[in-house]
C-alpha cells in the first residue's frame, strides 16, 4: 500500500486485532504507527506531509507508541524540532549516521523514496543538501542514477559529530543532583525515578549508591558515565551547582528543575535556563517525561 503520510509506495498495513477502528502502518520512512480509519481515508487523499512523517519517525525511534487521528497532528509534532535550513538538515543526517553503528560502518543511502525520513521536503531539495554534505567534507558520496547517493562518513564528519553529539548517548544511566532532604524522597522515588524509568533509563542518586572511597571522586565518576543530569535546585544546595557545572564541562545535557516555591532562591548564573517548576508529584513526573522525550534524551 501507499503510506498515507509520506506516500512511500511499499508500506505495509495490518488491521488491529482487537477490532478497534484503527490500523497499524509499517513504513520505511515513518516507522511504525497506528492510524484511525477516518485519518487513513482523509490523509490518503492528501499530499505528502514530510513534517508529520519526520515527527512520527522521531517518536518511533524513541520507542514511543504513535496513534494518529484526524485531530492530533499538532500533538504528535509537539516538541519535535524539525530542521529547516540546509545546515540543520545536514547536521541531523550526520547525527543519525554517527549514532547508529550500522550506518557508521556501512554508510547511509538517501534516495527519492526515503527523503522524508530526514525532513527533506522534495527531490529538488535533495541535491543541494547532498552537495553541501560533500562540499563541507562530512561525507564521501557515491551518487546513484536516480538522484540519491550512498553517504560514507569521513574523519572530518566524525570530528564534527563528536563536537555536537552527547558523548554518552549510549549510556542508560541518568545522574540526579538534588537535596538529600528526606522530605524530598517522594519527589525522587515517585516523580524522578518513575519518569526516568518510563523513558527506558536508570536513575542514580549518589547517597543511594554503595562505595568505599571518598564521595567526590564517585560523584564525578558517576556523572562522567551518565547520559544526562537531572538537577533539582529545591533547597538551593551548593552541591547541585557543582555537579551541574561538572556535567556541562563534560558536554552532557542537563534538565533543570525546582519546586515552584523555591524558584526565587536560584542563583542568577543558572536561573535563565528553562526550568521545570513543580508543585505536585504527578505533574512533575509528567513534565519530566515530556522533557526527556521531546528533547530526544531517551533516543
Amino acid at each position: 500500500m501507499i503510506c498515507p503520510i509520506c506516500k512511500y509506495q511499499n508500506a505495509k498495513i495490518t488491521d488491529n486485532t482487537n477490532g478497534a477502528d484503527r490500523s497499524v502502518i509499517l513504513c520505511q520512512n515513518c516507522g511504525k504507527f497506528e492510524i484511525s480509519g477516518s485519518a487513513l481515508a482523509t490523509l490518503s487523499n492528501r499530499d505528502k506531509d514530510f513534517e508529520l512523517s519526520y515527527s512520527i519517525r522521531r517518536r518511533y525511534l524513541r520507542n514511543e507508541r504513535v496513534y494518529l487521528n484526524t485531530t492530533n497532528r499538532g500533538e504528535i509534532m509537539g516538541g519535535i524540532e524539525i530542521p529547516k535550513r540546509i545546515k540543520d538538515i545536514a547536521e541531523s543526517i550526520l547525527k543519525d549516521v554517527y549514532t547508529h553503528d550500522d550506518m557508521l560502518s556501512h554508510g547511509l543511502s538517501i534516495t527519492n523514496d526515503n527523503i522524508a525520513s530526514y525532513a527533506i521536503e522534495d527531490t529538488n531539495r535533495l541535491q543541494p543538501i547532498l552537495q553541501y554534505l560533500e562540499d563541507i567534507g562530512w561525507f564521501k558520496l557515491m551518487r546513484f542514477g536516480g538522484g540519491g547517493a550512498l553517504l560514507t562518513i569521513t574523519g572530518t564528519g566524525i570530528e564534527y559529530a563528536e563536537s555536537i553529539v552527547n558523548p554518552n548517548f549510549k549510556s542508560k544511566q541518568v545522574f540526579v543532583a538534588m537535596s538529600f532532604n528526606h522530605e524530598l524522597d517522594v519527589i525522587y522515588h515517585e516523580a524522578i525515578t518513575k519518569a526516568v524509568e518510563q523513558c527506558g533509563l536508570t536513575p542514580i542518586r549518589i547517597d543511594l549508591v554503595d562505595f568505599n572511597d571518598e564521595i567526590i571522586s564517585n560523584v564525578l565518576s558517576r556523572i562522567s558515565q551518565s547520559r544526562f543530569l537531572i538537577a533539582d535546585y529545591t533547597d538551593n544546595r551548593p552541591g547541585v551547582y557543582f555537579e551541574t557545572g561538572y556535567a556541562i564541562g563534560k558536554g552532557l545535557p542537563v534538565i533543570y528543575c525546582c519546586r515552584e516555591s523555591d524558584k526565587g532562591h536560584i542563583h542568577f548564573d543558572v536561573n535563565h535556563y528553562k526550568f521545570i517548576h513543580w508543585i505536585e508529584v504527578g505533574d512533575f513526573k509528567t513534565e519530566l517525561v515530556k522533557r526527556i522525550t521531546n528533547t530526544g534524551l531517551n533516543s
